[in-house]
């Protein structure tokens, strides 16, 4: 099994299918789980889940809640955050 950890940052409140909720602007830590196949010339790994660590709606604000989502699905919506964000600002700088 291997691990790696992102961390994305949102700069606007975004959805993603699978969180039946908006969720706030933030750091969102983002970690993909892979595991070896059996590849007899070299090591291959696959990946089986990407997890999404999300605040959880309850009381406690420091409560954290891990979904399960598409890696490219999250990856498409932090990539238009960064374009819509970049667009607001050449819009503010230029007074469009």
């Amino acid at each position: 099994m291997r691990r790696e950890r992102l961390q994305l940052t949102f700069k606007r409140p975004f959805s993603i299918t699978g969180i039946n909720r908006l969720l706030p602007p933030g750091d969102y830590e983002l970690v993909p789980d892979y595991e070896l196949t059996s590849e007899p010339c070299f090591p291959v790994y696959r990946q089986i889940v990407t997890l999404l660590l999300v605040p959880s709606q309850a009381y406690r604000r420091s409560s954290v809640v891990k979904a399960n989502v598409h890696l490219l699905d999250i990856l498409a919506s932090h990539r238009r955050d960064q374009v819509d964000a970049v667009e607001t600002t050449s819009k503010t700088v230029h007074g469009r």
